[in-house]
């Protein structure tokens, strides 16, 4: 009898690039889903499957453009992240922003306005 396992390489080198080739093949639309998928795994694993609430607050992941043409992340919450600490809220961006890395996107351009009125805030 012949083993599946024999058609398949467990060779490090090897998996990264067959990875790195599949992630350059994704629309934008797949390497949304996918971030969202790994930020929701992230934090499930951070928070042990014991918090619901995390998973929740995180509702999807989209592929956006910057003013220069670049692809860049976006992230968007339902609303509070509810666990204890804010850490759930906290290690959500973190991991947004590695998966982000990850995927070649760029990071987001902030609008004028935005840029405006966190200028302003720091100032107090």
């Amino acid at each position: 009898m012949e083993s599946i396992v024999q058609n398949y390489s467990l060779n490090v080198a090897d998996l990264e690039r067959r990875f790195a080739t599949k992630k350059k093949e994704r629309t934008p639309a797949e390497i949304a889903v996918a971030i969202y998928h790994g930020i929701c795994a992230g934090l499930a694993v951070i928070t042990e499957g014991i918090l619901v609430a995390p998973l929740e607050g995180v509702v999807s992941c989209e592929i956006m453009e910057n003013k220069d043409g670049s692809k860049c992340l976006s992230v968007n919450y339902a609303g509070p992240i509810r666990s204890a600490g804010g850490t759930g809220q906290a290690i959500s961006v973190l991991l947004a922003d590695y998966l982000r890395r990850d995927f070649g996107l760029e990071k987001p351009e902030l609008k004028e306005g935005l840029q405006k009125l966190i200028n302003k805030k720091s100032k107090l």
